[in-house]
């Protein structure tokens, strides 16, 4: 913070009045003050952010959680129906060769 007795010697070595000087200190004090935050201020606005972030990375990480779990059962479904789908052209394959080979041997 402000030194207010150096900042007053250095205002009367200027050639401030001592009273000058004095009023000056302060009243600097008092802006600088009322505009700067203290290192309690800053602590506290700093736990504040890291509480939000911890809640956001949290919710975040639930909402992930949540989209995975649905993404994995749509792969699951998508597995089954490609096996499905697979097995049926097979099927399909099977039965069309049986076919042609019977119209063949006629």
């Amino acid at each position: 913070m402000l030194d207010t007795l150096r900042y007053a010697k250095r205002l009367q070595h200027a050639g401030f009045t001592q009273e000058q000087a004095e009023a000056q200190a302060e009243a600097l004090r008092d802006e600088i003050s009322e505009s700067v935050a203290t290192r309690e201020q800053l602590d506290n606005a700093t736990q504040r952010l890291d509480a939000k972030i911890d809640y956001v990375e949290q919710a975040l990480t639930t909402k992930i959680d949540g989209v995975e779990q649905r993404l994995s059962a749509e792969m699951k479904s998508l597995r089954w129906a490609i096996t499905l789908v697979a097995g049926l052209v097979t099927a399909g394959l099977g039965m069309t060769t049986a076919v042609l080979v019977k119209l063949l041997i006629l």
